[in-house]
């Protein structure tokens, strides 16, 4: 009689146990789902705005900027940019590379440093409408760190399509691009590119009044 209770009380035992531990991991799965780890930011290179809409009113001559940034980067040292837009409907303006920040606070990387393969600045090819620019750090100059302009663009609209023309939808895209760390080599982690888009809405066609009958 002792020998069968003492073996029920050892099986109710066991089984507390089991459902102890079964709950214990259970709590810790669901902390688990609820607590994520921190991830870093995703280092980018934007055009900024991404979008931009003009017409159905005729936009030919107006003008307008965008902002090349470089986002959420660590231990920068260096970049080569390559970049492309329609002169069909945009016309090149002017631009200002914004390297180093001790000249542009608002831009990136740091002096002392020089610009490699490039004019100071970079090279345009309006005609083509191409811009590439390359940078280099030189010690004892700090990584930059964080976010900035690397450069920004104006344009002038000098184009406009008319009905039944379609809209004009232009890519101001990356055609390749290089950023390195105070090592020389790529960005371990990587980065994103985003193109920017420029809509230009078709101008609607203007019938000629229909003759008058008497």
């Amino acid at each position: 009689m002792k020998r069968d209770l003492s073996r029920a009380i050892n099986k109710k035992t066991l089984q507390t146990l089991m459902i102890t531990a079964a709950l214990i991991m259970s709590t810790f799965a669901i902390l688990s789902m609820q607590i994520q780890p921190a991830h870093a930011a995703t280092t980018s290179i934007e055009i900024i705005p991404q979008t931009q809409e003009f017409g159905p009113e005729n936009a030919t001559g107006q003008e307008f900027i965008i902002e090349a940034y470089v986002k959420n980067v660590t231990d920068f040292y260096g970049l080569d940019l390559q970049f492309e837009w329609d002169p069909t409907y945009l016309l090149y303006l002017n631009h200002t590379a914004k390297i180093p920040v001790e000249t542009y606070p608002d831009g990136i990387l740091h002096q002392p440093g020089m610009y490699v393969g490039c004019l100071p600045g970079g090279n345009v090819n309006a005609t083509a409408g191409t811009y590439m620019v390359a940078y280099a750090c030189m010690a004892p100059a700090p990584s930059f760190n964080g976010t900035g302009i690397a450069f920004e663009m104006a344009f002038r609209i000098i184009d406009h399509p008319v009905y039944p023309e379609p809209d004009a939808v232009l890519s101001l895209h990356w055609t390749a691009t290089q950023l390195s760390d105070s090592t020389g080599s790529p960005l371990p982690g990587g980065w994103t590119e985003n193109d920017g888009t420029v809509t230009i809405h078709a101008i609607p066609y203007d019938y000629p009044p229909k003759p008058m009958l008497k």
